[in-house]
């Protein structure tokens, strides 16, 4: 919220700023602010706008900036569904290479944060997510290898909380870890 605040304050002093008009636009149509979702998720990353491109990326550079700790997390999970429109929106025709960079460097970020991790990969199916793009996409050589290096950040990100689960379910994801793993190396 504090990321999205200072950005706010440096588009004031910018008014030239393609986003100026889109941001203020929408900062006034309510006369409050709620600070427990991620602001204008919805109508910047479904704008019809002819900007719509350059905003989607103003707001995942934002919410790459601004994941900080668990509570942001939170945010961007249970209260915005951010990770679960940024998943589906990844394999769609109007998701360029560079918006999929983005979102691949969100999740990169996630793995600094143990819990939300294991959240990732419990509620949305994250290696399988993961295991479908490799399968299934035309990605090319660059996000392959950025896909690959999520695997193995996840990986060690995942060992680090799993001892706050049962045996048999850390053997589970880790089982599917290792499958993810040499699918993506192939």
């Amino acid at each position: 919220m504090c990321m999205m605040l200072g950005r706010v304050l440096h588009l004031i002093l910018t008014p030239d700023d393609p986003m100026y008009k889109v941001v203020f636009k929408m900062l006034f149509v309510k006369p409050e602010l709620n600070l427990e979702t991620v602001p204008m998720m919805q109508r910047l990353f479904y704008s019809s706008n002819l900007q719509n491109k350059s905003e989607r990326a103003w707001l995942l550079q934002l919410m790459i900036d601004g994941l900080r700790d668990k509570h942001d997390f939170y945010i961007y999970n249970q209260q915005s569904h951010v990770f679960k429109t940024l998943l589906s929106f990844f394999n769609t025709y109007v998701c360029d290479r560079k918006i999929q960079g983005m979102i691949i460097q969100l999740l990169e970020k996630v793995t600094m944060l143990p819990e939300a991790t294991l959240k990732l990969i419990e509620t949305h199916s994250l290696l399988s997510w993961i295991e479908g793009q490799v399968m299934t996409s035309s990605l090319n050589e660059e996000l392959l290898a950025r896909l690959c290096n999520l695997t193995e950040l996840l990986a060690k990100s995942a060992s680090l909380s799993m001892k706050s689960l049962a045996d048999e379910e850390a053997r589970q994801i880790l089982d599917q870890l290792a499958a993810v793993r040499s699918t993506v190396k192939k």
